[in-house]
């Protein structure tokens, strides 16, 4: 009995050997690779947000950095690229890697993306909306952005001449569930009269009745085509026609959620005040 017991399971054991591999396992190979770009990209635009967001918050600008003509560029290979350390002496103020997740290396990060910080006089889904030649930080009115754009890898995009992104790439960067903000890819023509495209490219937002409060609807707000953002000499470069790219901006916040920077201030700011200093 135990003979057949030992055959059966020798049986078994070589019929794996004829089995096919799963035809699964290659796309589940390409689709965390797609997930690790898209996300590299999404963190990092979320890193800048953060990096700036105390300085503009609380409109402090020791350092004169948005002294030159907007929009203003960010360096993510940086680790400080607006000196903010240095600017802010005795205060724990957090570098651009500090804000980074802890092991990420934009150095080493085979992206390469572009970041700016733009300053609007009014939302940027507003056609004819244009760059404020000095930035209201803080403004609901006139709101501030972080805008980044990279060039979607060759091997991500199709093969029958329209060069747009495989689908598995635009549902990754479609994705809303994390980093928040508006993704999608870009389209332009030889003038540069450009399209957000994908599923996470829209700006949706609540109509409120002013009288009664209640809600009436939901607008879908979208760039305009041919807006100021599409001027960028570095996106002409990189993404012009039949180059599209990953494209997400996110809206500065206009208020210290959480106290987050107040915190970061707070021992010096208290012990200012109790020796009749200021800021320095």
């Amino acid at each position: 009995m135990y003979i057949w017991i030992l055959l059966a399971t020798i049986m078994v054991a070589l019929s794996f050997f004829n089995l096919s591999p799963r035809q699964d396992k290659e796309n589940s190979f390409s689709e965390i690779k797609v997930a690790s770009i898209v996300s590299r990209f999404k963190v990092e635009n979320l890193a800048v947000a953060r990096y700036l967001q105390c300085d503009t918050i609380l409109r402090l600008h020791t350092n004169n950095w948005d002294a030159s003509a907007p929009p203003y560029s960010i360096d993510i290979k940086q680790a400080d690229p607006f000196n903010f350390k240095t600017a802010y002496q005795g205060i724990n103020y957090p570098s651009l890697q500090e804000v980074l997740p802890i092991g990420y290396k934009a150095n080493e990060a085979s992206l390469s993306a572009k970041h700016y910080l733009y300053c609007m006089d009014r939302q940027l889904e507003v056609a004819g909306a244009q760059q404020l030649d000095e930035c209201r930080f803080g403004s609901a009115q006139y709101p501030t952005y972080v805008v980044s754009f990279a060039q979607i890898p060759d091997r991500w995009l199709s093969k029958d001449g329209s060069n747009t992104p495989l689908p598995a790439f635009v549902q990754f960067l479609s994705d809303k569930s994390h980093f928040g903000g508006i993704a999608g890819y870009t389209e332009c023509d030889a003038d540069y009269t450009c399209k957000l495209k994908g599923g996470g490219a829209r700006h949706l937002v609540a109509d409120i009745d002013d009288d009664t409060k209640v809600s009436e609807g939901i607008s879908v707000n979208l760039i305009d085509s041919n807006s100021t953002i599409w001027q960028n000499t570095k996106f002409r470069e990189l993404c012009g026609q039949n180059k599209p790219c990953m494209f997400m901006y996110r809206k500065m916040p206009t208020t210290d959620e959480k106290a987050y920077c107040r915190k970061i201030f707070h021992d010096v700011w208290n012990s200012e005040a109790a020796t009749g200093g200021a800021t320095e």
